[in-house]
């Protein structure tokens, strides 16, 4: 089970991250900023929360 939810959140970091990059070519760097900060924050309190 903690593969399969390292596998989802590899994917939805890469998804949103890929997103961002998106936002960041279309001149919206705020919105841009805003995702990016989003992802890390919502990896770091699940690494912290679900898999340690």
């Amino acid at each position: 089970m903690v593969i399969m939810t390292w596998i989802l959140m590899i994917f939805l970091f890469t998804y949103t991250i890929g997103f961002s990059v998106a936002l960041w070519k279309d001149h919206n760097k705020i919105g841009s900023l805003a995702v990016s900060s989003l992802v890390v924050i919502t990896f770091v309190s699940a690494f912290f929360g679900i898999l340690k």
